[in-house]
């Protein structure tokens, strides 16, 4: 189930990146303490990087633009509110952008209906790749769905 080149081939090495990531950010902790590496949470960088490669990913750009807007600016300007409110209003602002990105991909971009058109200017693209990326020519003939 795990051998190589077989469908599930990257989950042993996933595992061994998880084991060796933080131990890597420790050792360079250690070795350069003012560097800011201990302020790496690499449970988490790892998480939102398995979830850039499934579903639809400008929902992790408007993430991490409202996540460090709203956080630099609270911990910039309100450091009461930001140590007292901190967690909520991360969780709020995620939870929201995931909301919104489940509203559209099921109600605008024909996730339970037809797919509702949008006109094209520079933020919609006309081949509809809604996020730019280079598509995969492997999977030309694949339809995805039911």
């Amino acid at each position: 189930m795990f051998s190589p080149r077989s469908r599930y081939e990257l989950v042993p090495v996933g595992l061994i990146l998880g084991f060796l990531l933080p131990i890597i950010f420790h050792i360079l902790h250690r070795a350069y303490p003012t560097m800011g590496f201990a302020k790496v949470n690499t449970p988490i960088v790892l998480a939102y990087v398995g979830i850039l490669s499934v579903g639809i990913s400008p929902s992790m750009l408007s993430s991490f633009i409202i996540g460090f807007a709203s956080q630099f600016w609270l911990r910039r300007w309100k450091p009461d509110l930001f140590v007292k409110y901190n967690h909520v209003l991360a969780a709020a602002l995620d939870g929201g952008t995931q909301i919104l990105v489940f509203l559209l991909i099921y109600t605008v971009l024909g996730g339970v209906g037809p797919e509702i058109k949008f006109h094209v200017y520079w933020g919609n693209n006309a081949e509809g790749n809604s996020n730019y990326c280079m598509r995969d020519p492997g999977t030309a003939g694949v339809v995805a769905g039911p």
